[in-house]
């Protein structure tokens, strides 16, 4: 079976755990001989294991999504700044500035994304 497991990613702040987890479900479902892709939300994958990320790409890079919730005029920047931004060198060191996970002052971001392309992003 082809399964593509989604996650926050790490960017190296360990915070939550989360992606130990599911590093850990991932490589489960490889040894019982599932075809398992992990592919990161936000942040570049910080895993001890290599090979259970491969170079998969960032899929909404969490610079991007917060510029474009905060400065929708920003939605339309060009793609050479997007690249930048989702760039593994500065997810992570937007990921180094980041202390803790909370939701407040989200809202509005979360709302933006569930609109899909009448969004933010």
């Amino acid at each position: 079976m082809k399964i593509v497991q989604i996650i926050p990613g790490t960017g190296g702040s360990f915070y939550c755990e989360n992606c130990v987890r599911d590093g850990s479900m991932v490589k489960a479902l490889r040894d019982t001989g599932h075809d398992v892709t992990m592919i990161p939300m936000y942040l570049p994958l910080m895993v001890e294991e290599p090979d259970l990320t491969g170079d998969t790409s960032i899929f909404f890079g969490a610079i991007n999504v917060y510029l474009k919730q905060f400065a929708p005029f920003l939605k339309r920047m060009p793609a050479w700044l997007t690249r930048f931004f989702d760039s593994s060198l500065m997810l992570k060191f937007a990921a180094s500035k980041a202390g803790a996970t909370r939701a407040t002052g989200l809202e509005e971001m979360t709302l933006s994304m569930l609109r899909g392309e009448e969004g933010n992003q």
